[in-house]
């Protein structure tokens, strides 16, 4: 499952741009890298197979005056004073223009045009979460589809630590919803010298 970034026609820089490593939704400082359990569900909820997906940032580029941070691959993120941002780049422009991800600072009940145009909306800004690597506070974001109001995807970023844990849905035969699969942090490495392993495709939006 990929979970991109809002197809926008526009890029809207800020006049100031935020910082990258303190008092952000997430650190995108060069080797800081993120290790998740994966765990797949049946429509019953029962689990069906798990496995391990890592990431880190590997590299920044300059666009537009903008420094943007690639997470294993050609993915690419930053941080703005409106939150997280994610793009994806080609040649001559852009695969997928600049999307609001992830709103910080912000309120519960705020609400804007998301990744795949998807609605979010930041629905908590202080609740606590227990995953493998420990127990965080974390602001809580839910995706949901523009006409039917489904949920897509649920994620839980801490500040200055990154994505703590997602969620993304399915929905039965008979319209219920249901977690397919759910990403839970177990290793943090927030500063580290880049290794080849590092340098892996290993994409932030893939599951």
């Amino acid at each position: 499952m990929i979970f991109l970034g809002a197809d926008c026609e526009e890029d809207n820089a800020p006049t100031e741009p935020a910082g990258q490593n303190s008092n952000v939704i997430m650190p995108l400082k060069l080797g800081t890298m993120w290790t998740y359990l994966d765990l797949s569900y049946d429509t019953s909820g029962v689990l069906i197979e798990t496995d391990t997906t890592q990431f880190a940032v590997v590299g920044d580029t300059t666009i537009n005056s903008e420094k943007w941070y690639y997470i294993g691959g050609i993915e690419l993120l930053t941080n703005r004073s409106t939150g997280l941002w994610y793009a994806y780049p080609e040649e001559d422009g852009w695969s997928i223009a600049p999307g609001l991800m992830a709103k910080y600072p912000g309120q519960a009940g705020d609400t804007w045009s998301g990744p795949d145009s998807l609605v979010a909306t930041l629905t908590n800004v202080g609740i606590s979460i227990a995953v493998p690597h420990g127990n965080y506070t974390c602001y809580r974001y839910r995706y949901a589809d523009p006409v039917s109001g489904a949920t897509d995807a649920v994620r839980y970023f801490a500040v200055d630590k990154g994505l703590i844990q997602d969620e993304f849905y399915a929905t039965t035969d008979s319209g219920r919803e249901y977690v397919a699969h759910r990403r839970m942090l177990s290793g943090l490495v927030l500063t580290k010298e880049l290794s080849s392993v590092d340098r892996q495709q290993g994409r932030f939006m893939v599951r």
